[in-house]
């Protein structure tokens, strides 16, 4: 006997008599003390073994019925504590003569003797009341459970909160145990289960759930519906027996045993070397995107079916260098797209992020390779990554990239006021210095900055010098580097770190590039010297194409900044037309132009391997190219012009800024107003006859002889002279407010408050409110509002009063803009009266008069977007191509396409279009993202539209009144079979180009269509047009 466990036995076993057999409250015989069920070698049809244990049975007489020998029976000592007996045997109880104990035939007192130890099977039931390690309890028998996976490769959620029958019931996942009883299990898949009854119990087999080997794993759903909960009795003698196995040798055994296969498993199938798992939720609360990072390159990662993969990477496409999928080994992913996340607060060459997009395609492991490899193929990866994907099932969700990107800008060549060639190069003329490699350093800014520089030593000097970028990388004051910077010409001329000598910049042999942050080490000798620089307009915008030709050819090459996307690092020669993206982070540099092409000629820093021998011609606009442009002034000082302005309503005053040439002085001034009007003066003011936007030019000259010009644009403002009004007396009433259509003024009293320098922008139709304010009590007041359409002056046209009204509080109306109003800016007039109508012009005894200037806007023509392809290919070749027919850029993301599946009247899909504006006689293009790669490379958009021939395609965009609908391919809520069709032409495997002689979409989706009518019909898998529309016909 162990220690701690009394048996309360008396020192001689005896036999009870048998005619006083324990018997139940019932009077039948309690049964014979073995346990059930019977062990599990006894076998239907075979002899026992003769042991003392069978022969007991055969005198104990006939088997009682299952039901009353498998019921659980309470240990004899605690059954006497709640009938108020004490045991007897030993103690004060025996003594005070409570009734013997009875022993069983085996020679103990009932309720003490130890199970069978040769047989697992041979012991009392255990405690239903919670389901076994590895178990789950629900209501119900056959089950099919739906759930996702756990974190750090195991653990099983308690609870889990979907569970559906085979059947078409749904049933409630109670309660959950783990596999093991340190509540872990190694190594979990997404199970496929096949559920079936088996009498009290289900057995669910989790077919994916398997180690290395290829054995299953059983799980056991135990039936908790009509069990009855055990009695306290039962409980208590569950508990004893419970703690008697729990002694014995053999538990302990078994203990060591599970462990073991515990250990083998671990082995088999646990978590692979660095293999990580998403954290568990159930599956309708997962995020459509699965995000992952650098730590789970080299990993192992699982994938549901209602999630993409987006695998976001450290990258700097100012660099030249991006993350490239080299291989999808087996197909069970799909690479859906990138995106690229611009970081460095406005720095050029400042790093980013880009992140790569999967789906799950089948079912299986897959091993995703990746490399960050220059866009130049001949060079080698920089590193290689692998990332492991275990897809749990192909994706079902509708994922698509919206790409972020700035289409084809209105193209101009300018107005070339300075009559400058249509084509020029400073290569041509000789002053192009050999192009340079920064390497995967995002020192971009510091080549572009030594790059002029050395380009005007050549001109001025005529030797050509190499100088050091690493110089500026390593030796400023802002903190840049290989992580990003802005122009350092400063450094070259007049700005140096703590511990140099001077300024200037240094030869390439006293600090080659090494392409890192290395330190500066100073002093360092200086080659050459700047002496000056200046940005063409402000470090914050694009000049014009006139004003970035101006500096280029009066300074030599300049610098300036673009946006670099995808397709810009993947340019292999012509002109760069797009697509376009907005948000610089790249530096180069413009060495000349051509309106031939209308193309800037502009010089990388990624090798003479990229493009057209490290050069590229890129369209004018495109990509912000010339934004912050700055130029330089090599040797002795040029002359150089400028000027600045300031306007007081008609009347601007003009200041001369021009700086003379070395050892000159300013000689003459040459102003030309752009109204027809001059001045030699060197600072003149000139006044205006009517408001507009007007082109300035100064030409200046110097002693030596030099001549400088420049041109900038001026605006001025509309403000007419309109006659005088106003209240004599505000101790009463006055306007305390107006508020025109979003424009809302307060005020005090004033008897007249100027603020036309308050402009208010209207358009159609404009709601107008004024509201009082009153003292010594509540008044009746007159209000008028006027605006001067004609710009006469005055406000006695027809038509120029817009407001009318009276009441003692608030009082509101409208203000409709008549249809021949000349767009600008014109006078809007309030006025309110105590009990009489105020006038126009003049004063009057009580009220105020407030001036406010109004801005009509240009009449926008009504959207007009409309389907102008149709693409409708082999498998998942599917596109669609939107057209802007109108004169106006149109905000796509307030544009939706529909799809309506087999005659639906609701739609079964609605894809938003990208954040982007689409300029007028531009094409958009939204393609399947399983569409093959000859659709996806002409493709702007990916989605997850899967027509046919038989569904139907809408078009709709907020028009700020409502989403109305521009075009439409088929007829809602018609299903024509497999597709509509006319004379030869179908919807069904047929590519369609609509006709140049449309100009506008089929805004009602209820008529007949005909595709013969307005479309051009070319055989299946034809994208030879996708991306271009011919909207004039020849």
């Amino acid at each position: 006997m162990r220690a701690g466990r009394s048996r309360n036995r008396s020192p001689t076993p005896r036999a009870a008599p048998p005619d006083r057999r324990a018997r139940s409250p019932a009077g039948r015989p309690r049964g014979p003390p073995w346990r059930c069920p019977p062990p599990r070698h006894r076998r239907r049809g075979a002899p026992a073994p003769r042991t003392d244990r069978n022969r007991r049975r055969s005198e104990a007489g006939p088997r009682p019925s299952r039901r009353t020998r498998c019921r659980p029976r309470r240990p004899a000592r605690a059954r006497r504590d709640r009938e108020g007996r004490q045991p007897s045997g030993t103690g004060a109880a025996s003594r005070r003569g409570s009734p013997r104990r009875q022993r069983s035939r085996s020679g103990r007192w009932p309720g003490t003797r130890r199970p069978d130890r040769g047989s697992r099977r041979a012991r009392r039931p255990r405690n239903r009341r919670q389901p076994r390690p590895g178990t789950m309890a629900v209501e119900g028998k056959a089950i099919r459970i739906s759930c996702a996976l756990s974190s750090a490769c195991g653990h099983w959620p308690a609870p889990v909160t979907s569970v559906t029958p085979a059947g078409k019931s749904v049933t409630t996942l109670t309660t959950v145990r783990r596999l093991a009883k340190n509540g872990q299990i190694q190594k979990t898949h997404e199970p496929r289960m096949v559920a079936r009854p088996k009498r009290e119990s289900s057995k669910i087999l989790f077919s994916s759930l398997k180690n290395r080997a290829g054995s299953s794993v059983d799980w056991r759903i135990r039936k908790t519906a009509d069990q009855p909960r055990p009695d306290e009795r039962q409980e208590d003698a569950m508990s004893e027996r419970k703690n008697e196995r729990r002694s014995s040798g053999l538990f302990r055994l078994s203990l060591v045993a599970r462990a073991g296969a515990l250990v083998f498993w671990i082995i088999g199938t646990g978590c692979g070397a660095g293999e990580m798992a998403p954290a568990f939720q159930p599956e309708e609360t997962l995020p459509p995107v699965m995000m992952l990072n650098q730590n789970h390159l080299d990993q192992s990662v699982r994938l549901s079916g209602a999630q993409v993969a987006a695998v976001e990477l450290p990258a700097n496409f100012s660099t030249g260098y991006r993350w490239d999928v080299e291989r999808l080994e087996t197909g069970k992913l799909a690479f859906v797209g990138e995106e690229y996340i611009q970081d460095g607060a406005g720095l050029l060459g400042a790093p980013g992020r880009q992140i790569l997009y999967f789906r799950g395609e089948a079912r299986g492991d897959e091993y995703v390779h990746l490399a960050y490899r220059h866009a130049v193929p001949s060079r080698t990866p920089l590193k290689r990554a692998t990332l492991h994907v275990q897809v749990l099932e192909p994706y079902r969700g509708d994922f698509a990239i919206h790409p972020k990107v700035d289409f084809t800008p209105k193209f101009s060549t300018g107005d070339n006021p300075l009559g400058l060639p249509a084509h020029f190069s400073w290569c041509e003329q000789g002053a192009c210095t050999p192009v340079k490699n920064q390497g995967s350093c995002g020192s971009c800014w510091a080549f572009a900055t030594v790059a002029p520089l050395e380009s005007a030593v050549k001109i001025q000097d005529g030797v050509e010098v190499d100088l050091a970028e690493q110089y500026l990388v390593s030796c400023n004051n802002e903190g840049w580097g290989c992580n990003g910077g802005w122009w350092g010409h400063a450094y070259h001329h007049d700005q140096m770190v703590y511990g140099e000598l001077e300024a200037g910049a240094v030869p390439e042999s006293g600090f080659p590039y090494s392409a890192t942050d290395e330190s500066c080490n100073p002093p360092h000798g200086k080659a050459k010297k700047l002496a000056g620089w200046n940005y063409v307009t402000s470090a914050y915008d694009v000049p014009s194409v006139d004003a970035l030709k101006q500096a280029i050819y009066e300074h030599g090459p300049i610098s300036v900044a673009v946006c670099v996307n995808t397709e810009f690092q993947y340019y292999t020669g012509g002109v760069f037309t797009g697509p376009s993206c907005a948000g610089v982070n790249h530096g180069v540099t413009l060495v000349g132009w051509d309106d031939g092409d209308g193309a800037w000629i502009m010089k990388n820093s990624w090798g003479s391997s990229w493009g057209e021998g490290g050069y590229m011609r890129i369209r004018y606009n495109v990509s912000q190219i010339g934004y912050a442009a700055a130029w330089v002034d090599y040797g002795p000082a040029k002359l150089h012009a400028a000027f600045d302005f300031a306007s007081n309503e008609l009347t601007v005053s003009f200041s001369d800024g021009s700086a003379p040439g070395a050892g000159a002085s300013l000689q003459t001034w040459s102003w030309d107003f752009g109204d027809g009007a001059t001045s030699s003066e060197q600072n003149p003011v000139h006044t205006y006859a009517a408001a507009g936007a007007y082109t300035v030019t100064l030409s200046v000259s110097d002693s030596t002889g030099a001549q400088a010009t420049i041109s900038r644009s001026l605006i001025v403002p509309f403000v007419p002279q309109v006659c005088q009004a106003s209240g004599q007396s505000v101790s009463y009433e006055w306007i305390a407010a107006v508020a025109v259509g979003g424009f809302e003024n307060t005020s005090g009293a004033q008897g007249y408050s100027d603020f036309s320098h308050l402009v208010i922008p209207i358009a159609g139709s404009v709601p107008i409110t004024v509201t009082p304010g009153m003292s010594g009590g509540t008044w009746l007041e007159y209000y008028r509002a006027w605006i001067d359409w004609n710009g006469d002056a005055d406000f006695d046209d027809p038509d120029e009063e817009v407001l009318a009204a009276s009441g003692t509080g608030p009082v509101s109306g409208t203000i409709q803009v008549p249809a021949d109003a000349a767009p600008g800016q014109r006078r809007l007039r309030v006025a309110m009266r105590y009990a009489a109508v105020p006038p126009a012009c003049g004063s009057f005894d009580y009220g105020e008069v407030e001036d406010y200037t109004v801005e009509v806007a240009e009449p926008q023509d009504p959207l007009n977007l409309f389907f102008s392809e149709y693409v409708e290919g082999s498998s998942y070749n599917k596109a669609i191509e939107i057209f802007n027919g109108g004169s106006a850029p149109v905000a796509l993301q307030h544009c939706v396409v529909r799809q309506y599946t087999n005659g639906s009247v609701t739609p079964n899909r609605t894809v938003t279009l990208g954040e982007l504006s689409l300029d007028p006689g531009a094409v958009y293009v939204l393609c399947s993202s399983r569409a093959s790669a000859a659709v996806k490379e002409r493709c702007h958009q990916q989605t997850a539209l899967d027509f046919n021939g038989n569904d139907a395609l809408q078009l709709a965009c907020d028009t700020g009144s409502g989403m109305a609908t521009l075009d439409v391919i088929g007829r809602v809520g018609e299903n024509p079979g497999t597709a509509w069709s006319g004379g030869a032409i179908s919807t069904l495997d047929r590519s369609l180009v609509r006709r140049c002689s449309v100009s506008r979409g089929d805004t009602d989706g209820h008529d007949v269509f005909d595709p013969s009518l307005e479309w051009d019909g070319y055989p299946k898998d034809t994208f030879d047009n996708l991306g271009h529309h011919q909207a004039v016909c020849p």
